[in-house]
């Protein structure tokens, strides 16, 4: 389960949970009705589009899974008050990750899971499966199983030493802010190296060539003492990972195919 789920009567009964509207005064702030915190509110937007117009306003939230009732509510208030301006987390979070699936597959709703079962390693980006048991069913199995089966290989990227990557046959330990830096170095190694996978680009790819110039000349070895990591364990994990099947997970959102890289 997700630790978010098995935690929710800490936040639904913390101590600092708001259970009446406040209004400030100064440095403090006090107690009032729902019903004064509605008509202020109210009079407040009122005021705002007489003085500057609807495209002054915008709605924040409805954003992610578990907001779509809020959302409704939030949109038909917009949409009252003659905005067309809604901001939420999914634009950060996940629009691009739509917009990358529809241009590697063909359709936004195609997304990829990490296919533990016919991999030989297991690749983790970011991610601390063990504790937040995120994307992975029985991902505390899963982990071990990569890291004590010496046939796989559990293989961590992460500045941090978490629970997931104490248990990692190779960890890599990037400096923060440099996993983009990284993954372009592991693509450059790959591609300079001869280890793609030719036959695959050549019947599902379409504009490689192009792509393949952002890597041939890359200086692999600058980019990785920016990232601070050493080349020869990063070689290894291209290798492995151009020419082994390899299940990849990376923050909350996984990532993977089975089979050569391509």
């Amino acid at each position: 389960m997700c630790r978010k789920g098995t935690r929710i009567s800490f936040y639904q009964s913390h101590k600092e949970r708001l259970t009446h509207p406040l209004k400030r005064g100064g440095n403090d702030f006090k107690k009032i009705s729902w019903d004064q915190a509605i008509d202020e509110i109210a009079a407040k937007l009122k005021e705002i589009l007489s003085a500057h117009g609807p495209r002054a306003l915008a709605y924040m939230g409805g954003g992610g899974q578990g907001s779509h009732v809020e959302a409704g509510f939030g949109r038909t208030l917009l949409t009252a008050l003659g905005s067309q301006y809604h901001y939420s987390a999914i634009a950060q979070e996940l629009s691009g990750l739509f917009w990358v699936n529809g241009r590697a597959y063909g359709r936004q709703n195609l997304h990829t899971g990490a296919d533990l079962d016919r991999a030989k390693n297991f690749l983790v980006m970011g991610w601390n499966g063990y504790v937040s048991n995120a994307g992975v069913n029985r991902a505390r199995e899963r982990i071990d199983e990569f890291s004590k089966d010496p046939a796989k290989r559990l293989i961590v990227v992460d500045p941090l030493r978490s629970e997931t990557a104490g248990r990692a046959n190779l960890h890599l330990k990037p400096r923060i802010g440099t996993i983009a830096l990284f993954l372009k170095s592991l693509i450059a190694i790959i591609l300079q190296e001869g280890w793609e996978n030719r036959e695959f680009i050549a019947s599902h790819c379409s504009g490689f060539e192009q792509v393949q110039g952002w890597f041939r000349n890359f200086d692999v070895a600058s980019g990785l003492r920016v990232c601070g990591l050493d080349p020869g364990a990063v070689r290894e994990v291209a290798k492995i990972y151009a020419s082994e099947p390899t299940a990849m997970r990376n923050g909350s959102r996984p990532f993977s195919w089975t089979g050569k890289a391509p």
